[in-house]
């Protein structure tokens, strides 16, 4: 019998709550495994239930989950499969080997799992587009939990494997086994999704950001040396650039106040100046008509992309706007997990070279759009990307 097999219908108990009636009752409900949490309860009653279910596990030949006791698992099975983490869950019964498992809260959190060696996800109870999209992520069984007959349309079509129901609903409704089987079996609902960077692919705002340091001294009264705006986009965020403006120039303001004046001609710049890159609107409102579900994923803060998108007509096409940088590919996991769509089917539309890369290596589709101010850079990275677009 294969893990997802195994675990397609958890019955979920507490420690105070484990007999052998109730476990056979769980098991004539359906069940394929008993998941027994930790809870609230002291160690030495989780140790004490897990002992109890064992032998009844093994006598109904279901599984049992023991998650949430680490100290307890690590006691009874070894946990080097695992990953280096304490939100062990392990898979037992009838035989006692084991199989370590992860309780993951996003995809973040599942992706790592599973190139860590897990053999299974576990998912605490969260909002329906995240439930998708982790499961949508990874290639191991995920059993995700249901608060109970009402819950299961939240996770059908999610794409999970397995569903944790309270055993005492399972026993007391013989057709609710059937209704989370049927869950689990129908089509992934996830739809279709795209993720947009801003600057440089949306908006024409690259030579505003190129330029924020010597047009904040400028407004200041300051003059500004020529290499200055060279110098400073090698700088990630305003406030290094706060950091990197008072040291070379030995300004008398402190970072923070620096750092305010950046994001004042920032904000002035989003509100009322940055223009749209041609078509881009247009491509937008096509991409919503055809079903499509948009999520903005940008290093600028949420503030002044929203500034923009509205006074440019664009907001309302997308799902929601998710800020971050893109050395790591968290912001894009963010981002799919508002979008609820299938991570290798979720193209990541951007500009910039770095973060193309960041976003290919992470597992999603990319489409380079031209932006010139990255140069030939640009033109070595679109060479890799899945689709290339030089003008919207």
């Amino acid at each position: 019998m294969t893990i997802a097999d195994a675990t397609a219908l958890c019955a979920g108990f507490l420690p105070d709550g484990v007999s052998e009636d109730r476990i056979r009752a769980a098991v004539d409900g359906g069940a394929t495994a008993i998941l027994l949490r930790q809870g609230g309860a002291a160690a030495a009653a989780f140790r004490l239930a897990v002992e109890q279910a064992l032998p009844v596990c093994r006598a109904c030949r279901v599984a049992l989950i023991a998650g949430g006791g680490t100290a307890v698992v690590r006691e009874h099975w070894d946990s080097g499969r695992s990953p280096d983490c304490d939100r062990l869950t392990v898979l037992t019964a009838p035989a006692d080997d084991g199989a370590a498992g992860w309780v993951a809260a996003s995809v973040k959190d599942a992706l790592q799992a599973e190139s860590g060696g897990a053999a299974f996800l576990q998912l605490p109870f969260m909002p329906v587009e995240r439930l998708r999209a982790i499961a949508g992520a990874v290639k191991i069984p995920v059993i995700a939990d249901c608060r109970g007959a009402d819950d299961l349309p939240r996770v059908a079509g999610s794409g999970v494997t397995g569903i944790a129901l309270p055993a005492g609903q399972l026993a007391a409704d013989p057709a609710l086994g059937s209704r989370a089987a049927a869950a689990i079996a129908e089509p992934f609902a996830g739809g279709r999704g795209m993720i947009f960077d801003l600057d440089g692919t949306l908006l024409d705002s690259m030579p505003m950001w190129y330029s924020i340091g010597s047009g904040w001294m400028r407004r200041c009264g300051m003059e500004p040396d020529p290499a200055l705006d060279q110098d400073l986009i090698r700088v990630s965020n305003l406030h290094d650039a706060a950091v990197f403006l008072k040291a070379r120039f030995d300004l008398e303001a402190d970072v923070a106040a620096i750092e305010a004046g950046l994001m004042a001609f920032a904000d002035d710049s989003y509100r009322m100046q940055v223009t749209a890159k041609p078509g881009a609107a247009d491509r937008l409102r096509k991409l919503k008509a055809d079903g499509w579900k948009l999520v903005l994923a940008t290093a600028t803060e949420t503030p002044l992309a929203t500034a923009a998108l509205q006074r440019l007509g664009m907001l309302d096409c997308f799902e929601g706007i998710v800020s971050g940088g893109k050395e790591t590919p968290d912001v894009y996991f963010r981002a799919l997990e508002k979008l609820g769509t299938r991570l290798a089917e979720t193209p990541v539309c951007e500009d910039a070279p770095y973060a193309m890369a960041t976003a290919r290596a992470a597992g999603f589709p990319v489409t380079a759009v031209f932006d010139p101010f990255w140069g030939e850079a640009w033109e070595q990275a679109a060479a890799a990307a899945d689709r290339v677009v030089r003008a919207w």
